[in-house]
């Protein structure tokens, strides 16, 4: 994993990824790689590459490390490079409502940082929206008067 080509969210998540294995029980994660990308390549590369476990089946899924902005507008844009999302993950610091329901109307895939995770796909469905928001944004107004 290349420091430069990635950003601090993407770090987070590859960092909680390989420390904390029971953070999605029963779910496993079994492996999360993330690929070296060019910024010239117009092909669309995708952040990472997940692989879940549950009761011994796996499950592969192609990431995307993603803030909660504008997660809408990332989504089409994305849909537009990938033709079929049934194997597509987005991980974001906290799966709030309206990302909830913006994945299931989707039919794409969703993971927290928190231990939050909606996954729909055909061999598989688990849902689990319960877990406190970890990674509260905390942030100062500046320039308040400006």
């Amino acid at each position: 994993m290349e420091s430069g080509s990635i950003s601090k969210l993407e770090e987070k998540a590859w960092n909680l990824f390989a420390q904390d294995v029971s953070l999605y029980e029963p779910l496993e994660i079994v492996s999360y790689k993330t690929e070296k990308t060019s910024s010239n390549s117009k092909k669309y590369v995708p952040d990472a590459y997940l692989t879940l476990s549950w009761k011994g089946k796996k499950f592969k899924f192609t990431v995307e490390v993603t803030g909660n902005l504008y997660l809408e507008a990332k989504l089409a844009r994305i849909k537009e490079r990938i033709s079929d999302l049934t194997e597509f993950l987005i991980v974001v610091p906290y799966i709030t409502k309206g990302i909830s329901e913006l994945v299931k109307r989707a039919g794409i895939c969703c993971l927290d940082l928190s231990g939050n995770y909606y996954i729909q796909r055909e061999d598989l469905l688990a849902i689990r929206l319960d877990q406190p928001d970890q990674f509260k944004p905390f942030s100062r107004i500046k320039k308040f008067y400006s």
